[in-house]
């Protein structure tokens, strides 16, 4: 490959250069023929996608929060708040402040049950931005219940479609990081 002059012979560069286009080129196709089976990961999101998207069963008193067209976290209050319960609203004012300019695009709602304690009371304390739903039917709460125990919090599209879970303890810093990047793309919500 080298000759006498230690120069590269002309032989070699051409070598070279055909395995630098063709070595890419045959593993691409053998991946598209399947003969590697390469899976990117998941995908860049902190949160558990919902796959496909489930349509919310919204009750009639979502209406009258004027959350039309806005991005919904909603967080199913357990029956007894204890200092976890109080952690994650915490959690969730921290994170819906941390938005800045773009927290006006996306609610805060807490699906209280019947037989709550004074929780809700205790939520709209800590951050009156919260907006508190008695669900009488239980259809939502159901829908959660079926999508991940009803624990956590999910996202709600501005469509109205349920599309991210995360579990009952979340990191706002991750939902922070899901949701601006959805804010970024959504074109569903630009005023």
């Amino acid at each position: 490959m080298v000759n006498q002059k230690g120069a590269i012979s002309p032989r070699a560069i051409l070598v070279v250069l055909g395995l630098i286009f063709f070595v890419p080129l045959s593993i691409a196709w053998m991946m598209y023929a399947g003969i590697i089976d390469f899976r990117p990961g998941a995908g860049v999101n902190k949160g558990n996608l919902i796959q496909p998207p489930v349509a919310a069963q919204l009750p009639g008193t979502f209406a009258k929060l004027d959350l039309n067209e806005r991005w919904i976290l909603v967080h199913p209050l357990p029956r007894v708040c204890s200092e976890s319960c109080l952690e994650v609203l915490v959690g969730l004012r921290q994170f819906h402040r941390a938005l800045g300019r773009d927290s006006g695009r996306v609610g805060l709602v807490l699906l209280a049950r019947q037989e709550n304690n004074g929780v809700a009371e205790e939520a709209e304390k800590i951050y009156p931005e919260f907006n508190v739903i008695s669900e009488n039917t239980g259809m939502l709460s159901q829908q959660f219940e079926e999508l991940a125990d009803g624990d956590g919090v999910f996202i709600i599209d501005p469509l109205g479609n349920i599309m991210m879970h995360y579990p009952p303890d979340p990191d706002p810093n991750e939902i922070l990081v899901d949701m601006e990047r959805l804010l970024q793309y959504a074109k569903t919500d630009r005023r």
